[in-house]
């Protein structure tokens, strides 16, 4: 089957976000969502998009994991939830306890309480928040979902948290070939699906078929196939189909892209593993590089970072004097 196509996609000029209903009797905001303003430009997700599914998937990977970078003096404001009264608090103190789950992910997507008083109602303002602002700089740079004039924030963090599936089992395959352990009987930690929040010991065998019949059914529901010359050819109905074309090629091939180096903003642009074999984070430019750099050699922030629970990336990159992140998500058990 050809799943090569010359697709063209469209991405305004600006996106328009806000929300729809503002319940005041009950104190809520209900139905964020995105639609465009201005002229379009056309592209060919094929081509210019690659990573785009990865970055989406990230989006809901970076909330899970308390992915919120290093604060300091200068970049706390840019961390903290601004309230309608003015006032504001720490999206990090409000993450605290816990990572957040994919229910709370959703449900957060949905609607948040215009002025939240206690730590439950202000732990779902923080992940809207961080929900919020990740993907509008997605949208910013490849566009809706779909045709639809309005796409719900709601659809958005769904379709986030399946590409972090598909994201969590990319890297999983690139780590076991790279430490020459793939093989369908290897033991893996692996979460059985979307709504799980936690990983459970499986072969790779099954994690693979698990992704495999996923991406099957996302393939039905968003592209259509074409016979003509007794060749098959499949369409996308829109970006999202075409996302999912890029990532089904890329995991029959075993291309791998991976998160820039610099998670101490953090960065959230992807690059294609041009150095197979090695366990390197690629930087997506020479500012990322250097940020990177610079704050690896504040070793002293180790300690703070680990106390802090942030993410094993974030961690782990402070951790290597060459930034080589090591199975950073724990997916891979002991074969001694």
């Amino acid at each position: 089957m050809d799943t090569q196509t010359k697709f063209i996609w469209k991405v305004a000029e600006s996106y328009r976000a806000d929300w729809r209903t503002t319940d005041n009797n009950n104190g809520l905001q209900v139905g964020y969502s995105f639609t465009p303003n201005g002229q379009y430009q056309l592209y060919q997700p094929f081509l210019a998009a690659e990573h785009a599914p990865y970055e989406l998937g990230y989006v809901a990977y970076s909330i899970r994991h308390r992915h919120l970078g290093i604060q300091t003096d200068k970049t706390k404001k840019l961390w903290n939830a601004e309230l309608a009264n003015g006032s504001s608090f720490s999206i990090s103190d409000a993450l605290s306890m816990k990572n957040p789950s994919t229910r709370e992910m959703l449900g957060s997507s949905k609607s948040i309480v215009i002025d939240p008083q206690n730590a439950s109602q202000k732990r779902r303002r923080a992940i809207n928040d961080l929900l919020i602002k990740r993907i509008s700089n997605w949208v910013t740079s490849y566009g809706l979902l779909s045709n639809k004039t309005t796409i719900y924030l709601d659809e958005w963090t769904t379709t986030s948290l399946e590409f972090e599936w598909i994201f969590t089992y990319s890297s999983l395959i690139r780590n076991l070939i790279n430490t020459k352990n793939f093989s369908s009987e290897t033991d893996v930690l692996f979460r059985p699906g979307i709504e799980e929040n936690f990983p459970t010991a499986m072969k790779l065998g099954e994690a693979t078929k698990l992704i495999n019949d996923f991406i099957a059914s996302r393939l039905n529901a968003h592209t259509e196939s074409h016979y003509s010359n007794f060749e098959y050819t499949l369409m996308p109905n829109h970006l999202t189909g075409a996302m999912w074309m890029i990532v089904a090629n890329h995991l029959k091939n075993k291309i791998f892209y991976m998160p820039c180096i610099n998670q101490f903003t953090p960065c959230l642009q992807f690059l294609p593993d041009s150095r197979p074999g090695r366990q390197g984070n690629p930087a997506c430019s020479n500012a990322c590089r250097q940020r990177a750099f610079y704050w690896k050699q504040n070793s002293d922030l180790i300690s703070i970072i680990s106390n802090c629970n942030e993410s094993a990336i974030l961690y782990n990159a402070l951790l290597e004097k060459d930034a080589r992140l090591s199975d950073p998500f724990g997916q891979i058990k002991s074969m001694k």
